[in-house]
């Protein structure tokens, strides 16, 4: 009897030592979606992803020793998603399989490098011309300390050939979503997605 015992216990110190294998989530290739679908997840066409993928990635690369370290075009299709629905940090990591404060980091992360990749894009006037720009808009609505205004509107157009539903918006008729920066002399388009973005 104290044989099998022995054997009972060295058999369980066996099982012990034996590692738990880890298993890990496979993460699914996003840009595998149909473009339709890539549109109607992240809000953006697969051409305009890729851009911003080759703006920032350099940012977002890590040297890490980490198995399954998330890579820079998951953390930019995590942000957009992010940006694109609204969800909290929860349901959008809980679509790549990754923990709500590292989905939290990650679009941080993201955010920072896209802001600082198109800081050269999008700049408000500095020094003199700043001053006249405020002039200006003191002298044509009495408006104090103002570089300029944004705003957006929606500009109706005829039903196009491609992608029609994707210019539908949310009061029913075609239009493109135009977002305009205005100075005190003249107006910048900012943004003309191609379909309505509401």
């Amino acid at each position: 009897m104290a044989a099998v015992h022995r054997r009972v216990r060295r058999n369980r110190r066996y099982r012990r030592a034996l590692p738990i294998p880890r298993v890990f989530r496979d993460r699914l290739d996003p840009l595998g979606y149909s473009d339709e679908e890539l549109f109607e997840r992240y809000r953006f066409r697969r051409p305009t992803i890729i851009h911003l993928h080759e703006e920032i990635r350099e940012g977002l690369e890590r040297d890490t020793k980490r198995n399954m370290a998330l890579s820079p075009i998951l953390s930019l299709l995590l942000c957009l998603r992010f940006l694109a629905t609204g969800a909290n940090h929860l349901l959008i990591g809980d679509s790549l399989h990754i923990s709500r404060n590292a989905a939290g980091r990650k679009i941080r992360a993201v955010s920072s490098m896209i802001v600082r990749a198109f800081r050269n894009v999008i700049v408000f006037p500095l020094g003199d011309m700043a001053h006249k720009v405020m002039e200006g808009f003191r002298k044509i609505a009495g408006f104090p300390q103002v570089l300029g205004c944004v705003d957006g509107t929606f500009i109706k157009i005829k039903m196009p050939s491609e992608n029609e539903a994707d210019f539908v918006n949310r009061k029913g008729y075609h239009s493109l979503n135009v977002q305009v920066y205005i100075e005190d002399y003249y107006w910048e388009i900012l943004a003309t997605p191609a379909p309505d973005t509401s």
